[in-house]
């Protein structure tokens, strides 16, 4: 069996520039540098709150889906792994 690896950044991070609420599955990034494009094959992202304010925990993060990227807008599948 040969061993399949999604493609994804390490370490990128952005600020997102709009609530999009509990069903939202677009957001809009203040920059997106240091994400790869998803055409080559979608990865998952973290989204919590701002580092430099609050810690990021279980409680206040999710990891989504990463499905296109088109300039600052992430298109992504929320659901719960």
């Amino acid at each position: 069996m040969t061993a399949s690896w999604d493609p994804h950044p390490n370490f990128a991070i952005a600020l997102i520039s709009n609530a999009p609420g509990t069903a939202g599955t677009s957001f809009i990034v203040d920059s997106a540098n240091g994400f790869d494009d998803p055409a080559s094959g979608a990865y998952n992202a973290t989204v919590g709150p701002n580092p430099s304010t609050t810690a990021p925990d279980v409680t206040n993060s999710e990891i989504v889906r990463l499905t296109a990227l088109s300039g600052t807008t992430f298109t992504v599948t929320r659901t719960q792994e």
